[in-house]
Parts: C-alpha cells; structure tokens; sequence
C-alpha cells in the first residue's frame, strides 16, 4: 500500500537510519561502512527514492513520497558530507 512510499531517513555519525511514517516501531540501521553507494532515483510516477547499495551488492530502495525536493537536496549534502558517493540518477539535484 502507500505506507510502504513513506519512509524518511535520519544520519547520524555513524550510520543511516531508515523510519516509516506509519510504521514507527519498525526501523533500519545501517552502518556507512557498510554503504558502498547511495542512489537517488525515480521511476515514471512513482515517488523519488533512496536506494543504498551496500558494499555485498545488495540494494535496498527506499521511497520516501513525502520529502520535497528542499529535503532530498538537504539530505544528499549531509550524505556528501559522510564521504560517501551518490548518484543523483533522477536528476533532482540539478
């Protein structure tokens, strides 16, 4: 359902943490050493979203419909910010 595009993130010093609007208990910690890359990206209408490729290879995608474009370019240079690489394949930092 919709619940599932509501996510937002919160960087603290050493790693990212994922929340749900609706799913408050429910969270994600990942360390960035373990980031190998993050990706902002979006497809057709759906909304923008964070999707992180860890060092592995695996990708988790995160969608995040209720941040605007002041927050993904806000969050992006709090990314840039840790050292770590990301690409802006949706365009919406341009």
């Amino acid at each position: 359902g919709y619940s599932l595009q509501m996510y937002y993130f919160i960087l603290n010093d050493e790693c990212i943490v994922i929340k749900n609007y609706y799913i408050p208990w429910e969270f994600e910690e990942i360390y960035y050493k373990e980031i190998n890359e993050f990706r902002i990206d979006k497809t057709y209408k759906l909304p923008y979203r964070l999707t992180i490729i860890k060092n592995c290879g695996v990708e988790d995608s995160y969608p995040a419909d209720t941040l605007s474009k002041k927050h993904w370019i806000r969050l992006s240079e709090m990314i840039k910010a840790k050292g770590i690489k990301l690409v802006d394949k949706a365009s919406i930092l341009s």
